[in-house]
């Protein structure tokens, strides 16, 4: 197996909201191969899930062509791109009352079909997923009953269950305390050493300086800018995308971003009331 070719390759897509005349993004063209990892990073509305509704195949882009080991996501049918691709939604929402186990199993419906029924095999996945996310001990508390990092971690376990190669993730750390955002971060990395190959989307740039690999920058204009995370993330092309001054913060952890809060501090602006 040629662990070098593209697993999704993405050439020259752009879309739109339906009846709308502006484009939300065009030219869009990236590949990544088994192990590598791309965040995508933008401003609220730059559409970065609408992206990924493009990869998945629930949108159809506009013009381009989005190829998944070489086959056109839009031509594959659901439960295929299910098994090619893994996808963990943004503030999914679950009101069964289901352990943390069943709610990893159901991962397994795309290789189990309508009626079957999960097995020794499946269990013993089940298991393995939840040991590589660090969540082993939550099996069999109520899914209902967990924080919202133990929640996310068990749906990247689900997602991993599904035995897909490529693994999307739409803000993963979205709304956790910093803690469980590096708790979700550490199962991330695993992940990418276990070489799958990960696509995700996120408000903190820091994020993509952790994980290493690309970055996409999407902004509201359509435009885009995708390479390396060293090559892309400076505090010119940072500060550009968020439309506020950013510079990059070199700590004895790695690099992280930091906005220039001058005239925000509560006693500047109290001196500046009349």
């Amino acid at each position: 197996m040629d662990v070098s070719a593209p697993k999704i390759d993405v050439r020259g897509i752009a879309a739109r909201y339906p009846g709308s005349a502006r484009q939300i993004f065009r030219g869009l063209n990236f590949a990544l191969a088994r192990g590598d990892i791309l965040t995508i990073l933008g401003p609220n509305g730059a559409g970065k899930s609408t992206l990924l509704k493009c990869l998945v195949g629930l949108l159809l882009p506009e013009t381009g062509t989005v190829l998944v080991d070489g086959d056109n996501i839009g031509s594959l049918p659901a439960g295929e791109r299910a098994r090619r691709m893994a996808v963990v939604s943004q503030n999914e929402q679950s009101s069964f009352a289901l352990s943390v186990e069943e709610i990893v199993l159901t991962g397994r419906a795309p290789h189990l079909g309508m009626f079957g029924r999960p097995g020794p095999r499946e269990r013993s996945l089940a298991d393995k997923s939840l040991a590589a996310v660090g969540i082993s001990n939550l099996a069999h508390r109520s899914f209902a009953e967990l924080s919202g990092g133990e929640r996310q971690l068990t749906r990247i376990a689900r997602a991993l269950v599904q035995e897909s190669p490529i693994l999307i993730l739409d803000e993963p750390t979205a709304h956790l305390d910093l803690a469980n955002q590096m708790q979700v971060l550490k199962a991330i990395l695993k992940l990418v050493a276990r070489h799958s190959t990960i696509i995700m989307t996120s408000h903190d740039p820091a994020h993509a300086f952790v994980c290493g690999g690309s970055a996409l920058l999407l902004n509201k204009g359509g435009f885009a800018t995708c390479g390396t995370v060293a090559d892309v993330l400076n505090d010119r092309n940072l500060s550009d995308l968020y439309e506020i001054p950013l510079s990059i913060v070199r700590t004895k952890g790695g690099n992280t971003v930091a906005p220039d809060y001058t005239g925000l501090r509560a006693d500047h602006l109290r001196a500046s009331i009349p």
